[in-house]
């Protein structure tokens, strides 16, 4: 579930898995649509290998890297 969207200078959302059971993300998209632009390859972000438990969040956000910014970005 998109529990929670954040529009601003660093777009971000938030998954929620509301299962008990978990979930794989892993090769999961999510494509950020701008001024018309479509077929980004830098605008799509692809999960690494990661499986988001039951009942936990995860919070995605634009820009940085995975080292100023954790591990999900």
């Amino acid at each position: 579930v998109i529990n929670e969207l954040h529009l601003g200078p660093l777009d971000a959302i938030e998954l929620y898995n509301a299962t008990p059971d978990p979930v794989d993300l892993t090769g999961w998209q999510i494509e950020v649509f701008a001024n018309g632009t479509t077929q980004d390859p830098t605008r799509v972000y692809t999960f690494p290998p990661f499986t988001l438990d039951g009942g936990e969040v995860v919070a995605v956000h634009e820009g940085g890297s995975q080292t100023a910014n954790g591990r999900h970005h």
